[in-house]
């Protein structure tokens, strides 16, 4: 076999290993076997360059790795993944995709994907393992002294309680931010504060090996139960900036409040039906109503 039938990966990928890779550079240590003994040289090729270098040297040392008595089988020029890139693989892809547990069993799904087969159970039971081992990590990150950023979403007849930590960095000394709970409460029944508390104390405590003792101040809205939450905790409230920018904003509109009532009304009624296929005759674009639980809702209204 001719080794122009080879490509240069497919060469490197049998015959090296990469061992290291920053700065955009990569080194890669020559794994070729001459009398049972290794050969180990390093050599430097570049992230985004061919694989030259690599090919280069197995013709000027090695050249009975490509003669055609010597040549490997074609199985060894096929790049499998390992089954822990082939777990990540399948976990990164319904993740990032936003797809269901359900979508790694679908005949289409198996029918494209280059990735082993998993069962739902398989997937579920690594996700938990990662899972565990990213807060392992992110509970080493977090210093002894951090503040909360906490914050509510609704999705349909849901309620969602997302709890980041933001902190110093032990070593680097800059700001960092990361998510730990993005979760219903425990009681979905109830929306009080003693049930927010039960829920932080648990995700600090029981998740992340941390004290409340160690939370120096909340960062949420300016509502009621934020307040109470804090006074209950005994932890200083830092009200949003952005939620008090909002107040304001809506305290500067009430003044033309009719007016954005009628704008409202108008483009409520061209989200019927039959009024909205009309409007798709002169423009694609659609009617834009306002939301109370959207902030930036009524420019866009009015902007569109």
């Amino acid at each position: 076999m001719p080794d122009s039938d080879i490509s240069g990966k497919a060469l490197a990928v049998t015959y090296f290993t990469k061992i290291s890779e920053e700065n955009g550079k990569s080194i890669w240590q020559c794994q070729f076997q001459t009398n049972g003994v290794t050969c180990g040289k390093k050599l430097t090729k570049g992230c985004k360059a061919g694989y030259t270098n690599l090919v280069s040297h197995l013709k000027s040392q090695h050249p009975d790795c490509l003669s055609s008595t010597s040549q490997p089988t074609i199985d060894a020029f096929c790049v499998t993944k390992s089954p822990i890139e082939n777990i990540f693989g399948w976990i990164d892809w319904v993740v990032t995709g936003l797809k269901p547990f359900t979508f790694v069993t679908e005949e289409v799904t198996r029918k494209y994907a280059n990735l082993k087969p998993v069962c739902i159970n398989t997937l579920q039971k690594y996700m938990e393992k990662l899972s565990n081992g990213v807060e392992s990590k992110i509970a080493n990150a977090i210093p002894d002294s951090f503040a909360l950023i906490m914050d509510g979403w609704s999705k349909g007849s849901t309620h969602y309680v997302g709890i980041y930590a933001t902190f110093l960095e032990k070593e680097a000394g800059s700001p960092s931010t990361v998510l730990l709970s993005f979760s219903p409460l425990f009681n979905e029944t109830t929306l009080s504060a003693d049930e927010h508390c039960r829920h932080i104390k648990y995700v600090i405590e029981e998740i992340f090996g941390k004290c409340m003792e160690n939370i120096v101040a909340v960062v949420a809205d300016n509502c009621e139960t934020n307040k109470s939450i804090c006074r209950k905790l005994s932890i200083p409230l830092i009200g949003c900036a952005s939620h008090r920018f909002n107040l304001a904003v809506n305290l500067f509109l009430e003044t033309y409040k009719p007016i954005l009532d009628k704008v409202h009304g108008l483009m409520g009624k061209f989200k019927n039906l039959k009024l909205a296929a009309k409007l798709r005759q002169f423009t694609p674009l659609v009617a834009v109503t306002r939301n109370v639980t959207r902030w930036g809702s009524t420019y866009a209204m009015l902007n569109r």
